[in-house]
């Protein structure tokens, strides 16, 4: 009689022991998680040849890996890389594409594209009209600068963009719902 009554508490205490951790367990799981999405870049989905180049290494590049200022993203012919700058925000890099992140902070991102396509999808918030994304007028050239072979590119309106650095010097801006500049001209 007495070995029953130690065995039932002993598993009621281990049960309530579980009930306890596990709240402090998943916490800690989703503070890692929410640190991931609002601090440093990483590739958020990768198909076919994909590679970034950190020093003199040159590695595979994969979801989830934290990406660094001076990391160099290249593609092959048949890859393309997605990468996740902030939540809802994304930069994807198509095929055949050599990008080089110069800085990753969230509010002055800088990238330099030697050739290929980058499209960059940088969403407003629910309710906010897109003028109102920018605290003031001095942050308009601050967003996000793309620079190419031979031109300047500056995001200064949340949208969808498509900024290609095609051989022959050139560099094309395509602008959907949002507004760039592109060598002091403004691309709406």
């Amino acid at each position: 009689m007495i070995s029953r009554k130690y065995n039932h508490r002993s598993l009621l205490f281990a049960i309530v022991v579980c009930l306890i951790a596990y709240p402090v367990l998943i916490s800690g799981q989703e503070n890692e998680s929410f640190e991931g999405f609002t601090s440093g870049m990483r590739p958020n989905a990768v198909k076919g040849s994909a590679f970034y180049q950190r020093g003199e290494g040159k590695f595979e590049l994969e979801a989830g890996l934290k990406l660094q200022d001076g990391d160099f993203i290249k593609t092959g012919v048949d890859g393309y890389a997605e990468l996740l700058l902030q939540p809802g925000n994304y930069l994807r890099v198509g095929s055949d594409t050599e990008c080089q992140i110069v800085s990753d902070q969230n509010d002055k991102m800088r990238f330099k594209l030697n050739h290929g396509s980058l499209n960059i999808e940088i969403m407003s918030k629910d309710g906010e009209a897109s003028w109102q994304f920018l605290h003031t007028l001095s942050q308009a050239y601050e967003l996000i600068r793309v620079i190419t072979p031979n031109a300047e590119v500056f995001i200064t309106q949340p949208g969808i963009f498509r900024i290609n650095a095609i051989g022959r010097g050139q560099t094309d801006v395509i602008v959907r719902k949002g507004e760039a500049v592109i060598n002091g001209r403004r691309v709406p």
